[in-house]
């Protein structure tokens, strides 16, 4: 797939970010750059960076941001800079830094070039705690500061693409894994328990999340940057749940471990709830997307790349 050229990413060293990345020098040759701020850890997209342009680009300086988008004057650009999605990521000011003003930023200076795409991304976090699937047109009633963040940029987004007729898309991922995913995240950390014959701390058996394979959310954000929705919002998952206790089991049968859980040591999130699912019939209906992973061939995906990528996480089996 060929997009409006120049290509910018924010975020493009974060875990969605590389997986974008990585998909888009696979394709047609595509002129991108990407903004990264000076202290970002690279490892993920080290082996790219002889193929990409960087800029050292803090979003939270409008004045720099400005500057740096009349330089690039993308056409495309997949905005996935964030902060505070990860339980670790507590600072307030860098949770309101990255995802409001950092956004707003980001727009208003795209807004002054013009643009084909601009895909933003959201969060289902934006939905706070629901005791059904989550649809695009649900009320928000987010439970954390980063969830409430997600929406101001959702809204600020739709704020443009009505008054000022922008390509402005955006996307609510639900929870993704895949390869280059942190050390601390449950699939990751399932995986180097595996590893180390050791067995892993978990919260309930009965958590649910809808967990997306990374490749089917780039399939998501690619099909979306092709021919954008100005003003819309669609949720990527997979329309199902499952337990915490079917994602262990699923995982210590592809690794053939005979790991435990040690269930309830670590502590789980105030929001843990028995229904996170999304309604994915709006993504069906415009772009005709459905994921190609259930949970099992994701991790078998996930689970084959780590072995190959022990490296890269200073892990030894």
């Amino acid at each position: 797939m060929r997009l409006p050229s120049p290509i910018l990413v924010t975020g493009a060293a974060g875990f969605i970010g590389a997986n974008l990345l990585g998909r888009l020098l696979r394709g047609p040759r595509n002129n991108i750059h990407i903004f990264v701020k000076k202290d970002t850890a690279m490892w993920r997209i080290k082996h790219l960076r002889s193929k990409i342009k960087i800029h050292l680009v803090d979003i939270a300086d409008a004045a720099s941001v400005l500057l740096a988008i009349k330089k690039v004057k993308p056409r495309t650009i997949f905005h996935l800079a964030t902060y505070g999605g990860y339980s670790h990521q507590r600072d307030e000011k860098a949770v309101i830094s990255a995802n409001i003003i950092g956004t707003h930023n980001l727009m208003r200076a795209c807004a002054t070039e013009g643009f084909a795409a601009f895909v933003n991304t959201g969060s289902s976090s934006e939905y706070g705690l629901c005791s059904k699937p989550m649809r695009e047109s649900d009320a928000l009633k987010p439970n954390t500061l980063y969830g409430t963040t997600k929406v101001w940029a959702t809204l600020f987004g739709q704020f443009l693409a009505r008054t000022r007729k922008l390509p402005i898309v955006t996307m609510r991922p639900f929870s993704v894994y895949g390869p280059y995913e942190p050390l601390g995240r449950l699939m990751p950390n399932l995986i180097v328990a595996a590893y180390q014959g050791k067995n892993p701390h978990l919260s309930s058996p009965t958590s649910v999340r809808d967990y997306i394979y990374i490749e089917d959310l780039v399939d998501a954000y690619l099909a979306v940057a092709n021919k954008p929705a100005a003003g819309e919002i669609f949720n990527v998952g997979t329309g199902k749940q499952r337990t915490l206790r079917e994602v262990f089991t699923t995982m210590k049968k592809i690794l053939h471990s005979p790991m435990e859980p040690i269930w309830d040591e670590s502590v789980g999130r105030s929001f843990e709830t028995k229904s996170w699912r999304a309604d994915i019939s709006k993504m069906k209906q415009y772009y005709r997307w459905s994921p190609h992973h259930d949970l099992e061939s994701g991790l078998r995906s996930m689970t084959s790349w780590f072995a190959n990528n022990k490296h890269l996480y200073q892990i030894s089996k």
